[in-house]
């Protein structure tokens, strides 16, 4: 083996002796990178295939390994004319600068295929959607280009890839931390968006699935400014504003923003449930109507700085506090009990709540290349979270007449300090390996208390230490491409109550994970394998009680084991029309379940807990052509899982698919308008423990840029149909919860951005510590 490898080494660094490397930037007409553009090098004068590769995010595309001789180099993508151009190869480097494809209109019988397109192509076992050549450039905000990106589904503020969850968002490979970062990113910078339904070993463990936003690069020095406002009228007017701003000065630069957000909604939950208890059987209608009305301040400030392009450091400050009112009153807000068909609670509540929360992290990092082939990132970052809650609840007994009031006061106060260092090394345009550690620890501390007695208090504390290792080799030959890597994570945890040790310990975990993409013709392939953990929250792994009413109480579990997660994807894609067929397995699945509750006869306390096994199967088609103005983006799927669990001591399936229809619509309008027109349904089926009714979007928009779109107006109809009324039904262990949930989704939107200068931060940091900082 010694010798293999000495060999190996020496064979590899005489091609690197006597051949070249060949590079150069792919631009549009407006010089903004093209990225994925496909480069061909062809030998002359047979003009047969010798290497090839595509351009990065960036538009930078390399060849290497390259000998001497007279080659024809052919740039290609979607959209934009072919170029070609002779060169020849000396035994060194070759520079090609910037290569400008211009944009071309090509007629296919009745299909009129354009730059203005969505373009929506495989990269290994992702979907990428380029938003900077298509019309989504000028949508407005990140957050309205989320809701038009095939697989995922977009509903008010949540986002789920299909079959997969809520995804982990990252902008220019550093982790969201706040949902404002999409209101105070702007469509015109993004280049484009790519979704990863099974992350790699790279990722943290317990990522199921990736949205990857790539901004534009930035070229020009001076002042950049985005000023945007929205406003939005549905039972109550919300209203958002932000700015940001960003100076480029020779190698450096300064950036902050600033957004303040005040949101007034309504939520209304309609609720019936039969408890079989040994003794009784015990009846709830309900009926509870809350109203949040919250305000949010959201800064950041950084400051970057490039040696060169191969070597940078910066250092970046992000934050918010909110403020969170949460009340009802005794009209909207009431419960019946009955005791075997017999009445014998009829309460009226009113609740006052009050959440003061505050977030700041600080990121540093440092970017390194030292060599051509070898590139050093190293990232740290400390998170401080804390949040002081009291709710207020009046009872009132219309039997007794009587007024009971009961207070819950809690806090907790969370630090995170976590650091990772990632290696990459380039063997070739064929093969590269990629390497890093990371560790973290969390400190969090908190307290409940109830003066009036009705539960428990609790002092808890939770510490945990992570360390992490992953290796991830990739392979480019030809027209496939593989990646196969493995990460280890060994976790040590501790929670204790008043002081003594309720729950200790230690976790220790190989996570491999695997994918393949190849093409056969006109289609392209793809299979994906990966091996994923998922971690209870810290507010799940501790024993504070929260008082809802004196029927209904919430707790946490300090037994609750972390998921294992096994996920299979396989993917085909024919021009315009993607599919994803997926399969799950889950090793101790959580889930929410109940039990009887020692604070009124009837009641229930809510906790999470584990099932010994969950399995899903499922597949997803998206299909996004063009025709002349018209843009349609098609979405439809279908689920199904395998769960059993207890009921009244008998096993029950929870076994029903549900589908879903997505259909989203773009139409260019004269005078350079944009209509919207988007509809989604949710079939009925099962979900988790809940069986679902079907629900479902609508959206209705017309948008106009204008002074070279730099200055957006949108208006916006949301939830037309008021299709997001939800009736689900859970039935487990001893207890039938039906409940219908009102959140009033209507509403009308007005939305206005501007830029100035193209406004871009440069911060390359992407952040340590995301799995634990996202679990606070």
């Amino acid at each position: 083996m010694k010798k293999f490898a000495c060999t190996l080494i020496t064979l590899l660094s005489l091609t690197n002796l006597f051949a070249q490397s060949i590079q150069g930037y792919i631009v549009d007409s407006s010089n903004n990178p093209i990225a994925y553009a496909n480069v061909v090098l062809l030998t002359l004068p047979d003009s047969t295939f010798h290497k090839g590769s595509i351009s990065n995010d960036n538009g930078l595309f390399t060849i290497d390994g390259t000998n001497k001789g007279n080659y024809l180099i052919r740039f290609s993508y979607l959209g934009y004319k072919d170029y070609s151009q002779n060169i020849t190869c000396k035994g060194k480097d070759l520079n090609l600068g910037y290569i400008k494809l211009e944009e071309e209109s090509t007629s296919l019988s009745e299909v009129m295929v354009t730059a203005n397109r969505l373009r929506v192509y495989s990269k290994g076992g992702s979907i990428v959607t380029d938003i900077a050549n298509s019309s989504l450039k000028n949508i407005g905000s990140a957050k309205e280009v989320m809701k038009h990106i095939p697989g995922i589904i977009a509903t008010k503020n949540k986002y789920e890839v299909f079959g997969k969850g809520s995804p982990v968002i990252y902008i220019n490979n550093k982790k969201m931390r706040n949902d404002n970062e999409l209101l105070m990113l702007k469509s015109t910078d993004i280049l484009n968006v790519e979704v990863i339904s099974n992350p790699g070993a790279g990722y943290d463990a317990d990522t199921r699935a990736v949205v990857k936003i790539t901004t534009k690069k930035r070229r020009s020095d001076g002042l950049m400014a985005q000023v945007d406002a929205e406003g939005a009228q549905s039972n109550h007017f919300s209203h958002n504003e932000g700015i940001s701003l960003s100076y480029q000065w020779n190698k450096l630069n300064i950036f902050g923003s600033y957004r303040f957000d005040r949101t007034k909604e309504d939520i209304k939950y309609d609720v019936t449930q039969t408890n079989y208890e040994k003794n009784a059987e015990y009846n709830e209608v309900s009926s509870s109507k809350y109203t949040d009305i919250s305000y949010d301040h959201s800064y950041s400030a950084g400051i970057n700085y490039d040696f060169s392009e191969k070597h940078s450091i910066g250092i970046q400050y992000t934050g918010y506090n909110s403020n969170l009112k949460t009340q009802s009153n005794f009209e909207n807000d009431w419960i019946k009990m009955y005791e075997n068909n017999v009445l014998f609670a009829d309460n009226c509540n009113a609740l006052l709540g009050k959440d003061d929360s505050r977030f700041d992290n600080v990121s540093l990092y440092y970017y390194l290349k030292p060599i051509e082939k070898l590139s050093i990132q190293v990232d740290a970052d400390y998170a401080h979270d804390k949040l002081d809650s009291h709710e207020q609840i009046e009872e009132t007994s219309y039997m007794e007449g009587s007024t009971e009031t009961t207070n819950t006061y809690s806090e907790n106060s969370s630090h995170v300090y976590a650091a990772k260092g990632v290696f990459d090394y380039l063997f070739n345009d064929k093969h590269s390996l990629k390497w890093g550690v990371d560790y973290s620890m969390v400190k969090i501390s908190g307290n409940s208390r109830n003066p009036e007695g009705k539960i428990d208090d609790d002092v808890y504390d939770n510490r945990e230490h992570k360390y992490a290792a992953f290796i991830q080799y990739q392979m480019n030959i030809g027209n496939v491409q593989g990646e196969a890597g493995v990460r280890y994570e060994f976790v040590q945890s501790k929670t204790t109550d008043f002081g003594k040790v309720i729950g200790e310990k230690d976790y220790s975990d190989f996570l491999p994970s695997l994918s393949l993409s190849f093409p056969i013709k006109k289609l392209d392939f793809s299979l994906n394998f990966t091996n994923r953990l998922q971690r209870p929250s810290f507010d799940q792994l501790n024993n504070k009680v929260k008082y809802n009413n004196q029927f209904h109480q919430e707790k946490g579990n300090p037994n609750l084991a972390p998921q294992k997660i096994f996920d299979v994807d396989f993917n085909m894609k024919y021009s315009v029309i993607s599919l994803r067929l997926n399969y799950q397995y889950i090793k101790d699945y959580i889930y929410t379940t109940a039990e009887q509750s020692e604070v009124a006869d009837g009641s229930s306390v809510w906790f999470t807990t584990n099932a010994p096994k969950y399995q899903q199967i499922g597949a997803m088609l998206v299909a996004s052509p063009s025709w002349g103005c018209w843009t349609p983006n098609l979405t439809a799927g279908v689920y199904k899982q395998y769960l059993t669990l207890d009921y009244l001591g008998k096993p029950l399936d929870y076994n029903k698919p549900y589908g879903l229809f997505s259909l989203q619509n773009e139409f260019s309008l004269p005078k350079d308008f944009t209509l919207r027109a988007d509809v989604q349904w949710n079939t009925k089926g099962n979900r988790g423990i809940y069986y679902m009714k079907g629900f479902g979007y609508s959206e209705l928009s017309i948008q106009k840029s204008f002074l070279s779109d730099n200055l957006n107006l949108t208006l916006r109809g949301e939830d037309l149909f008021n299709w997001s009324k939800t009736k689900d039904t859970k039935i487990l262990n001893y207890l039938v919860s039906n409940r219908a949930t009102n959140p009033y989704g209507r509403r009308i939107v007005l939305s206005v951005s501007w830029n100035f200068n193209n406004f871009k931060t440069k911060y390359k940091g992407t952040g340590a510590g995301s799995d634990e900082i996202n679990r606070l």
